[in-house]
C-alpha cells in the first residue's frame, strides 16, 4: 500500500481515516506551524486543536449516520470535532500500555456494540526507529504484535464476532535503514551564507522549519515563487558541488512532482520542499546515528505500508488498484491509502463525506452486502 507524502505517521493515520491527502486533510507532517491573523501556531503530536484537522474521519462519518463507534490510541481520534465524544468514545494513546492491555481495551469496548473501532499498535516502528527495519529488534516486535493481533482473533472468536467482523490490517508506512557512513546531507552545506549562520538557522527554526530527517521543508516568509524556486535553484547547486546532486532536490512547493499528491498546493506546506534520497537524511549535525527511519517519496518501495482485509465482504486474493481495474500497460498494483475511507465506507454502509478516493471503486472490489 502506497503512503501520502511525506511518508510520516500523522500525515498517514490521518489520510487513512479521512481519505484526504494532506494537502485537503491539513496534516502535512508530523510538525508544522500554521499562521493566522494572531500569529503562529505550532502543529505537534499532541496537537488536538480542531483547526488543524481538516476532513471528516470515518469514525465521525459512522456517527453521523447513526452508527456507534470507538477509538483506541489513532492519532486525531482525540480531537474534538462537531459530533464526536472524545470523553466517551476515544481512549487516549498511552505508550506505556502494553500490546494485550490495548487489545483488552478494544475488546472491552465491544460490549457498547461499536460498528467501527481501532486499535494501534506502534512496537514495530519504535524498535525499526532504534535498531534498523532488519533488525532483530524488529524481528522481536513483530512477534510481540502477532501474538497480540492472535489475542484479537481469539477475543472476535469467543464473542461469536469473528464470522461477521471485517478487519483491516494496516500500517501507515515503511521504513529504511539510516546506518552506513556519508548518509547526512549538512544543512549548513545547502544554504546559501545569508541562511548558513546559527542564527538565521534559529530563525527558520522559530517558524516551523524541518531541518532533520528525510525530507526538508524552508520557510520563506512572504516571498514570491521567483524567489522560493532562486533558492531551490541554489540549494541545488550546492547539492551538486557538495556530490549530492542524486540524493538532494529542491524544489519550489509547487513545482514538486505530480506523484506527491498536490503536496505544494496547501497554504501550510513549504515554499521550499527538498526531497531526499532513500536511506539519506538532512541535519543540522554531522551524524544521525544509526537505526531506521521514514518520510521519504512514496516512490521508494521501502516506504510502502501494508494493507490486509479479511471478512464476509473481501474476495481472498490480492485485490485489484482502482489502476488495475482500468487496465492498460501501465496499470500499478500499489493501492493508495487514501482508498481506504471510501472501502470502511461502504463496509458500513454510511455516506462517505468528499476524499480524494476513486469514486465507485468500493463497490467494485467488495462482494456484495447481503
Amino acid at each position: 500500500m502506497e503512503p501520502v507524502y511525506p511518508s510520516k505517521t500523522f500525515p498517514n493515520h490521518w489520510s487513512i481515516v479521512t481519505g484526504l491527502r494532506p494537502a485537503w486533510s491539513g496534516i502535512i507532517a508530523n510538525t508544522f506551524t500554521l499562521r493566522n491573523r494572531s500569529g503562529l501556531f505550532g502543529f505537534t503530536m499532541r496537537t488536538t486543536d480542531p483547526a488543524f484537522w481538516l476532513g471528516e474521519p470515518i469514525w465521525l462519518s459512522a456517527v453521523r449516520a447513526g452508527r456507534p463507534a470507538s477509538t483506541n490510541g489513532w492519532p486525531g481520534s482525540e480531537v474534538y470535532l462537531p459530533g464526536w465524544d472524545v470523553a466517551k468514545n476515544a481512549a487516549p494513546f498511552n505508550y506505556s500500555q502494553s500490546p494485550t492491555e490495548r487489545v483488552d481495551a478494544v475488546l472491552a469496548t465491544l460490549r457498547r456494540k461499536p460498528a467501527f473501532a481501532t486499535l494501534y499498535l506502534n512496537d514495530v516502528d519504535d524498535a525499526g526507529h532504534a535498531a534498523g527495519p532488519d533488525s532483530d529488534e524488529v524481528d522481536a516486535a513483530l512477534a510481540v504484535v502477532d501474538a497480540a493481533l492472535w489475542r484479537l482473533l481469539q477475543g472476535l472468536n469467543a464473542s461469536n464476532l469473528l464470522g461477521s467482523t471485517h478487519l483491516l490490517l494496516v500500517s501507515d508506512h515503511g521504513m529504511a535503514p539510516t546506518c552506513g557512513c556519508g548518509r547526512v546531507i549538512p544543512v549548513q552545506a545547502l544554504l546559501p551564507p545569508a541562511l548558513s549562520n546559527a542564527s538565521s538557522i534559529a530563525a527558520m527554526l522559530a517558524v516551523g522549519a524541518q531541518l532533520d530527517g528525510p525530507f526538508l521543508g524552508l520557510p520563506c516568509d512572504a516571498c514570491s515563487a521567483a524567489a522560493a524556486r532562486a533558492l531551490a535553484a541554489s540549494m541545488n547547486a550546492a547539492a551538486a558541488a557538495s556530490g549530492l546532486g542524486r540524493r538532494f532536490t529542491a524544489f519550489y512547493k509547487k513545482d514538486l512532482p505530480a506523484r506527491l499528491g498536490a503536496y505544494g498546493e496547501s497554504e501550510r506546506v513549504w515554499p521550499v520542499v527538498g526531497l531526499v534520497g532513500l536511506g539519506w537524511v538532512v541535519s543540522m549535525r554531522e551524524s544521525s546515528g544509526c537505526g531506521g527511519s521514514h518520510g521519504w517519496d512514496p516512490a521508494y518501495g521501502a516506504v510502502h505500508a501494508i494493507f490486509m482485509g479479511a471478512g464476509p465482504r473481501f474476495t481472498p486474493g490480492m485485490m485489484p488498484s482502482p489502476s488495475q481495474l482500468r487496465g492498460g500497460s501501465n496499470a500499478s498494483t500499489v493501492l493508495a491509502n487514501v482508498e481506504l475511507y471510501g472501502i470502511m465506507a461502504e463496509l458500513l454502509g454510511v455516506p462517505a463525506a468528499p476524499h480524494n478516493g476513486t469514486a465507485g471503486y468500493p463497490a467494485q472490489i467488495l462482494r456484495p452486502r447481503c
